[in-house]
């Protein structure tokens, strides 16, 4: 598989499309914060626990927790929906907020929800059995999204394991050739975290000397930029390696 050519790939389909893509990158975010900024401030508020025994605080904190997990879960899964549909056919462009909720539509969302579900519960159980495997597991896994997507669109009536399983079939033998596209985007991923922590520390830190606030300001600005740039870039180029691999085989109704 080659890596530049489904990069440049990317590039190609984004041509004309970024400020569609990248206007979902930041409005799926934002849904995501606002749900776990509700989850913190309002539905687990530190007064209401402070009023709770140990094993309430307990219960009550990880059934929210829970919940909003779910949540913002799906939302992620409904934007690869989305992305590999836009993948498919760039004219596919629904509004950035029925995009975002695209696992919510025709009935999607319980399935969706039992499939993120055991997905990160098998990948969390591996994880915390040892960490090597736990990364091998997530990669194993890491195309269930899509597969579920095109099971979806295919109107395949699957068990809640099923695409998991293909995930894991599909991916033998493949898994490096994903772990090295990631790889292909860590340089920038490190410009991107530098530029951050620099823009702080100018803004922060040392803002002392007045000429430093304006270099923190400017490298701040940099890091928005890039991550604006790259998050739909990686997203894109990592659609371009499903269907790469799958083709059309779950596209098939069954």
């Amino acid at each position: 598989m080659n890596r530049k050519q489904l990069k440049r790939d990317a590039k190609s389909q984004l041509k004309g499309n970024w400020s569609w893509a990248i206007c979902l990158y930041i409005i799926s975010s934002l849904i995501i914060s606002l749900i776990n900024g509700i989850n913190k401030e309002i539905i687990v508020p530190n007064k209401t626990l402070q009023n709770l025994n140990l094993s309430e605080k307990t219960i009550y904190s990880i059934t929210t927790f829970l919940i909003t997990t779910f949540i913002t879960t799906i939302i992620s899964w409904g934007v690869t929906y989305s992305i590999l549909a836009f993948r498919d056919n760039t004219q596919d462009k629904p509004n950035v907020f029925k995009a975002s909720f695209a696992a919510f539509e025709h009935g999607r969302y319980l399935k969706t929800l039992k499939t993120s579900f055991l997905t990160g519960l098998f990948t969390g159980l591996w994880t915390i059995l040892l960490i090597i495997p736990g990364i091998i597991k997530g990669y194993s896994y890491a195309m269930t999204p899509y597969i579920m997507k095109d099971m979806l669109t295919s109107k395949h009536d699957m068990k809640a394991t099923e695409a998991i399983t293909q995930s894991r079939k599909l991916m033998l033998g493949h898994k490096w050739q994903l772990f090295w596209l990631d790889i292909s985007f860590l340089g920038w991923a490190i410009i991107n975290i530098l530029l951050f922590v620099f823009g702080i520390i100018f803004c922060l830190v040392l803002n002392v000397a007045p000429a430093n606030l304006p270099i923190g300001i400017v490298l701040l600005i940099l890091a928005v930029m890039e991550l604006f740039w790259l998050t739909p870039y990686y997203r894109q180029t990592k659609a371009n390696f499903y269907r790469q691999l799958a083709g059309n085989q779950f596209l098939e109704e069954k």
